[in-house]
């Protein structure tokens, strides 16, 4: 719903700079919708078009309320109000400080892969991850670091219950370790740098080295339901207990009724654009690969 990333209408960055293989993208949809009602009442398209993405049951219920974004606090006067940068002042009930965390593993053996980072003139120790998917090294992978990835998009719970899959195989010696990487971002951040992946392709990436990654063929013959869902949907964990190792036949009947279900419900406008993009990826995939064998057909 915008120039400046997927319904960012408030607090973003320039156009330019949106790239979502490069940074962590806001994925609350939840708070969103609020956060955009201001900046979406000053825009034609923002009232007339882009409002109708935000149409949930809980925004009907709170059709008077917003959320305003501000920027980073000066201080704080009292208990209740908030100077920031910009010299406002506001009154507030409660005040939540998100720290965030930084990686440091005292309680084991010194670590020869640390780091130092600097933050705003602040130097910051930090203890590199894994080098396997970022839950074990290969020197002793009975010491696992589960749920530590941060996800462009998507949830951290399902990678961390992937990641527990993929270590028990790891453990039992049905694999040697990762295949092919693809999830790294792109971008330049020291801060994340170690732990943050794109979240489908982590998802996928470990699923693919333990064998339980979807397989088109099997659910267009088997369960075409749980393929829409698959194609339109999240990387849900339920997708990859379709086969492999930790299969079971109840996956089958999520994906169909609860996994179909947003996609069902999500906007037509929506579902349209994912399936176009989806025949323009189709359409270059071919094209190339005809080009790559027209040399051998002599023609």
């Amino acid at each position: 719903g915008s120039s400046l990333g997927y319904n960012q209408w408030a607090g973003c960055k320039k156009s330019s700079q949106v790239k979502r293989g490069y940074q962590i993208i806001n994925k609350s949809t939840d708070a969103m919708p609020f956060i955009n009602r201001g900046p979406k009442s000053k825009s034609f398209l923002g009232r007339n078009l882009y409002s109708k993405l935000d149409e949930y049951p809980h925004l009907k219920k709170y059709s008077s309320r917003q959320a305003d974004v501000k920027g980073n606090i000066k201080r704080i006067l009292d208990c209740t109000k908030v100077e920031f940068i910009d010299g406002t002042v506001d009154e507030f009930d409660c005040i939540v400080l998100a720290t965030g965390y930084k990686l440091y593993f005292p309680f084991l053996k010194e670590n020869k892969m640390s780091y130092i980072t600097k933050e705003d003139d602040n130097i910051c120790f930090q203890d590199r991850l894994p080098t396997e998917h970022n839950i074990v090294n290969s020197d002793d992978i009975h010491i696992s670091y589960i749920g530590f990835v941060r996800p462009n998009v998507g949830a951290i719970p399902p990678m961390s219950e992937l990641q527990v899959f993929w270590w028990i195989q790891r453990l039992k010696g049905a694999i040697d370790g990762p295949n092919k990487i693809t999830y790294k971002l792109l971008g330049d951040n020291t801060r994340t740098e170690s732990y943050s992946v794109d979240y489908g392709a982590y998802m996928h990436d470990l699923a693919r080295d333990i064998g339980a990654d979807p397989s088109i063929q099997e659910l267009m013959l088997k369960s075409p339901k749980s393929l829409i869902a698959w194609a339109m949907g999240q990387a849900y964990i339920s997708f990859f207990r379709l086969r492999g190792p930790f299969a079971t036949s109840k996956a089958y009947e999520i994906s169909e009724n609860e996994l179909l279900r947003p996609v069902k419900q999500r906007p037509i406008i929506s579902n349209l654009v994912f399936i176009g993009i989806f025949f323009i990826f189709l359409g270059a995939n071919t094209a190339a690969a005809l080009l790559s064998v027209l040399p051998l057909l002599n023609l």
